[in-house]
């Protein structure tokens, strides 16, 4: 498809307009199983749209690949502005009304896919009550699809169109598409959950009457979870730590007001050697994320976090938490100025930092460290090794 669209942009010999009246026919034909080719001479497009209309949807095509490849056409291939009207109205027609609850679930994933062409080819003039009735649909396959990755695709598509497309936001605000995306936080996968959530911590910016409340009702709920000690739910609490650092990237306001509790819960799990062993990496990187967004409010917690941070550094059986941990080290240093005393209160730091970079870590991981460094700043050579009370190397054993 994507050389078809490349073919077409080329316009070679004029054929560009040819090509794009061909594939519109050939796309109808498969998912309506009709073979008339109506477009041969050169029909105005209002005549087919009237062709479109006759065709009978009930008909069986003799390939499920086929009529995969015909949905996911349509909002692959970039259509010119003149053919768009079409293109938008047998999505809307034919696939919307017929392929979102198909039995296949790839069919339902392009048709899903197809959907947002409406919007995303056509922009502000599509009609508000359309796109409600259609957002509608897309929502009950997010909310009822039995494919996960259907349901994926449904709220993967949201936050793309959402995120390119200003204006999208218009169509979301609605009371009804609210209740749908609030029952999707409950949704089994925390994928769904935190794509969700996003979603939501977005539209609080333009309508925070109707969000925000509930996102802080949720909050609630998941600080009452994480706060309690128990020696078990170590899966629950994994993914209510990737839900609060959902929150802090797109909803700051919403949770730097409880900013402290979050950090005495993560510093009081990290303390207890059961919690430390299982949720020491996601501690780490909700810590990271809270120093590039919420650097002030972090600060009174590094003296306690950087020590964590170090212990997990100087782990050599666990490269993956030493490698969480160097990163959200960087971002604490960068965001929260704590720069020189590190080496004052942790004096096996510099070591282990250049025990490190000398390869106790892989490439990537030693450019970290480099950063570490650079962001750290410099101290004098004699002090660093008065504070760290080692004389030897300079003969001066006088000094105590």
């Amino acid at each position: 498809m994507r050389f078809v669209h490349e073919l077409a942009k080329l316009d070679v010999y004029g054929l560009s307009d040819l090509i794009e009246k061909k594939l519109i026919t050939v796309v109808s034909k498969i998912l309506t199983s009709h073979y008339k080719r109506f477009m041969d001479n050169d029909i105005e497009m209002e005549s087919f749209k009237v062709e479109l209309d006759k065709i009978a949807p009930s008909a069986q095509f003799r390939s499920e690949e086929n009529r995969i490849d015909a949905i996911r056409s349509l909002s692959v291939y970039k259509f010119k502005e003149q053919y768009m009207g079409v293109v938008s109205t047998f999505v809307r027609d034919k696939i919307i009304k017929h392929y979102l609850e198909w039995k296949i679930g790839d069919t339902r994933k392009a048709a899903v896919e197809a959907a947002f062409l409406l919007y995303a080819k056509k922009g502000k003039r599509v009609a508000m009550n359309q796109m409600t009735e259609i957002l509608e649909k897309i929502l009950n396959v997010g909310m009822s699809d039995p494919d996960e990755e259907v349901k994926k695709t449904v709220f993967n598509c949201l936050k793309k169109n959402l995120s390119a497309e200003e204006g999208f936001s218009e169509f979301l605000n609605v009371q009804s598409h609210f209740r749908k995306l609030f029952a999707c936080l409950k949704d089994r996968s925390i994928i769904i959950q935190n794509i969700t959530l996003e979603i939501l911590c977005r539209l609080s910016h333009e309508n925070p009457s109707d969000i925000v409340p509930f996102l802080k009702k949720t909050l609630y709920q998941h600080l009452r979870s994480l706060a309690k000690m128990e020696q078990s739910n170590f899966h629950e609490k994994k993914n209510i730590l990737k839900l609060i650092r959902c929150i802090i990237q797109h909803g700051t306001s919403i949770i730097e007001a409880h900013t402290p509790a979050i950090c005495r819960i993560m510093i009081a799990y990290l303390r207890d050697k059961q919690h430390a062993q299982v949720l020491s990496e996601y501690i780490f990187k909700t810590f990271q994320v809270l120093a590039e967004h919420l650097a002030f409010s972090t600060r009174p917690y590094v003296d306690d976090l950087s020590q964590f941070q170090l212990e997990a550094m100087q782990d050599k059986l666990n490269s993956k938490k030493r490698s969480i941990a160097v990163k959200s080290f960087i971002a604490v240093i960068r965001n929260c100025g704590f720069v020189i005393l590190p080496y004052c209160k942790f004096p096996n730091l510099l070591p282990t930092i250049v025990y490190l970079v000398k390869g106790g870590i892989d490439t990537d991981g030693r450019l970290d460290l480099l950063k570490i460094l650079g962001g750290l700043g410099a101290i004098d050579r004699f002090k660093f090794k008065v504070m760290s009370k080692v004389y030897e190397d300079y003969g001066d054993r006088g000094i105590q």
